[in-house]
């Protein structure tokens, strides 16, 4: 805005310098009124147009991220609650990742020690939901999983970690 003020006023100020340099001087007053005319209409213009909202993208990124988030953990529950087929495919790899990050224990490294890990923090019955090798059939067993109650204790053993 400031600029298109000071741009006006020597858009003014030349045509008139113009005007004057000129031998016939009648013309001095009718350039300077169209000069103010056009640097007028500029303004209006500028202050007329509606102010473009900010748009804050981390805003937009944060609500994405919790929206992702909040999916997952749906999805996430409703494979809990559900079939050991379901449980052995989308939740016991996450689990068992998950235990491999908090201990840092690798089954690769020394079954023996990764097993006996799993039994201390989780006890003989959470651990046979959570043991990767504990999968009874990849063909899909209909049977119910263990639900949500077994999954939260799961978890908070692991934040205990």
């Amino acid at each position: 805005m400031k600029r298109v003020i000071l741009l006006g006023i020597w858009l003014i100020v030349g045509i008139e310098l113009l005007a004057l340099i000129q031998r016939d001087h009648r013309f001095v007053l009718a350039a300077s009124g169209i000069a103010l005319a056009l640097v007028l209409l500029k303004v209006r213009r500028v202050l007329g147009r509606e102010p473009e909202p900010a748009v804050d993208p981390e805003t937009d990124d944060l609500g994405d991220s919790l929206r992702r988030w909040l999916s997952t953990t749906e999805t996430t529950i409703r494979w809990s609650e559900s079939t050991r087929a379901d449980w052995d495919r989308h939740l016991r790899p996450m689990l068992a990742r998950r235990y491999q990050i908090a201990t840092g224990q690798k089954q690769s490294k020394d079954p023996a020690a990764f097993h006996a890990t799993g039994r201390m923090l989780f006890g003989d019955e959470l651990w046979e939901w959570v043991n990767p090798n504990n999968v009874t059939t990849r063909s899909g067993d209909r049977r119910p999983g263990p639900g949500r109650v077994t999954l939260e204790e799961i978890l908070r053993k692991l934040e205990q970690v």
